[in-house]
């Protein structure tokens, strides 16, 4: 599964649970129709997440190709302890959405304009 979720966090909220169509659970409401680049996809990233582990203040921005899913009457539920779980996408259905990547292009690191504006 590409892990796109653990790269460096930034004041954007993401939604969506990303997954590629090498696995089952993209097969969601119908079938998708196209393969996921997982080659090209790591490719596009080496290079950003290399500097980005480097420097702290640097977020990978990319141009993102796939399909999002989601469906009608998703309930995702706060546990007491802060946990999420539901009937939507991902681990415990905690997602309201579903990001089946088909490829992803112009990967770079940037400054996080988030944290110059926080300063």
């Amino acid at each position: 599964m590409l892990d796109l979720l653990s790269m460096r966090r930034t004041l954007c909220l993401w939604i969506a649970f990303v997954v590629s169509t090498a696995y089952s659970c993209a097969a969601g409401p119908g079938p998708v129709n196209f393969p996921s680049d997982g080659d090209g996809i790591e490719r596009q990233l080496a290079a950003p997440k290399r500097l980005a582990r480097r420097d702290k203040d640097l977020v990978i921005v990319a141009t993102v190709e796939g399909l999002l899913r989601s469906r009608r009457g998703i309930r995702i539920f706060k546990s007491e302890d802060g946990w999420y779980a539901g009937d939507g996408y991902g681990q415990s259905g905690q997602y309201p959405a579903m990001l089946v990547l088909r490829t992803i292009k112009d990967a770079k690191a940037e400054k996080s304009h988030a944290k110059a504006r926080s300063r």
